[in-house]
């Protein structure tokens, strides 16, 4: 029995979470226990954490539980984006020019660093891993925060240039090569060595291109937004490899047919995917034997978390 730790950002505010959703037999590749964090804009607690598990034949939830940021408080409104550090804290975008550090296990007070003038929402791990970018959709630059910053320090922000100026997520490969979404729409190449940074567009009309993760499962990026998934090879990043295109509709956990709005994901490196939609579902997909996103034989859940 593996165990896993997988983080997902949730942007809309959750009023109750369902127990458990049933997966087809056979459906998951191995038996594996995990935690899924995740954060809630508004409301509280911002910061919580589920069990889940497969037994080969089920998936299951736990009862969610909130992670204790400081004694008696809890963070400011606007968490969003989530990350695990090197040390094995959170790095939380906070919707402001805040990125807030939280131990997993309330094991000490939240910190907090400045991002030096940006708004962060979503935040990536730079591949040296002594550092983290912050970005925000509506803004032409990026911040850089240094991982020694917490607590109290400042980044400093690098303006964006090239074929598009706003980046909504940065995400790097396994040569350390870094690619952005932009607009909800645009997917490229980014140099992040210079400055300003220069984005180089590589696909246009990209309805997934908002959120995305590397997953090293398969060596490709998953990019997360509107009612798609899409799967991209960063050997060919022109074109996408596989769209998984749920526009009209999947069926739900708890019975109708749903309409995602998805926002943010994460991977297992394993070969599932855990993808939140703006509605408070989650859509968790095993691809682990077709490595295809978008393969109609997988099994894909959509349940109300």
């Amino acid at each position: 029995m593996s165990r896993a730790r997988v983080l997902i950002a949730i942007t809309a505010g959750w009023v109750c979470l369902v127990a458990s959703c049933g997966f087809a037999a056979g459906a998951w590749a191995l038996p594996e226990d995990g935690t899924l964090y995740y954060t809630k804009n508004n409301g509280t607690p911002r910061v919580k954490k589920v069990e889940y598990h497969y037994d080969g034949a089920a998936f299951s939830l736990g009862t969610p539980v909130a992670i204790p940021v400081c004694s008696g408080c809890s963070l400011p409104p606007g968490a969003d984006g989530i990350i695990f550090a090197p040390d094995g804290d959170l790095l939380i975008g906070g919707q402001s020019q805040v990125v807030y550090k939280v131990s997993p296990t309330g094991g000490h007070p939240y910190q907090r660093a400045l991002s030096g003038g940006v708004a962060v929402f979503h935040v990536m791990l730079d591949p040296s891993g002594k550092k983290l970018w912050g970005a925000t959709y509506t803004s032409s630059a990026l911040a850089e925060i240094p991982l020694s910053a917490f607590p109290d320090g400042s980044g400093t922000t690098h303006a964006v240039t090239g074929d598009e100026d706003r980046v909504a997520t940065l995400s790097f490969d396994s040569a350390s090569n870094a690619y952005y979404t932009s607009r909800d729409q645009y997917f490229g190449t980014i140099d992040l060595s210079v400055s300003p940074a220069v984005t180089r567009r590589a696909q246009s009309s990209v309805n997934a291109a908002h959120g995305m993760v590397y997953d090293p499962y398969t060596g490709h990026l998953l990019l997360f937004g509107h009612t798609h998934v899409t799967q991209i090879d960063p050997a060919n990043p022109s074109q996408p490899l596989s769209d998984l295109d749920l526009s009209r509709g999947i069926a739900g956990c708890n019975g109708g047919m749903l309409v995602p709005d998805f926002d943010q994901g994460t991977v297992d490196g394993k070969g599932h995917a855990f993808v939140a939609s703006l509605n408070g579902y989650l859509l968790s997909v095993e691809y682990s034997a077709s490595r295809r996103i978008a393969d109609p034989a997988i099994f894909r859940s959509f349940c109300f978390l």
